[in-house]
């Protein structure tokens, strides 16, 4: 399995938009299983800010949704199965604030660059957050050019350790 942009169902008329970005039915059909909502975070990052590379390891390890209500990103997503013959193959979309969703599956750090100012995103995740499992890799050690010379990033993000 690997992460993949999902088009949702999208509604206008004379009074503007509606969007629905999540329907279980639809969501199993498309990725193959049931996706079961166990928690919901919600960001707004500034242009320039790189928030990632996060995952949770162990049992923690989980699926995410991801969309955006504004603004836009570039999504990286890197596969951290040290099994797997992808291991530290790196995927990215571009994404915006529309109808499309990224799927990121079990065993990926997931990061963005925020492309413009008051993005907002949400995550759905399958498994509670857990500050034990809680861990990320150094965003410039992937095999990824990030096109940006001086991000924004958190110190915590700035002191994982390289892929």
């Amino acid at each position: 399995m690997v992460p993949r942009i999902i088009n949702t169902k999208q509604f206008s008329d004379n009074r503007g938009l509606f969007i629905k970005h999540f329907n279980a039915t639809n969501f199993a059909e498309l990725i193959g299983f049931e996706f079961h909502i166990k928690e919901c975070f919600y960001s707004v990052s500034k242009k320039n800010v790189i928030r990632g590379m996060h995952f949770q390891k162990n049992e923690s390890a989980c699926n995410k949704i991801i969309f955006l209500t504004s603004g836009s990103v570039l999504d990286v997503c890197v596969n951290i199965d040290k099994l797997s013959v992808d291991y530290g193959r790196v995927y990215d979309f571009r994404l915006k604030c529309n109808n499309q969703a990224i799927f990121i599956p079990k065993n990926f750090a997931h990061g963005f660059l925020a492309l413009e100012d008051n993005t907002s995103m949400i995550y759905l995740q399958d498994v509670e957050y857990n500050k034990d499992n809680d861990s990320g890799i150094l965003y410039n050690s992937i095999n990824f050019n990030w096109n940006i010379v001086n991000p924004i990033l958190s110190e915590r993000d700035l002191l994982f350790n390289s892929i």
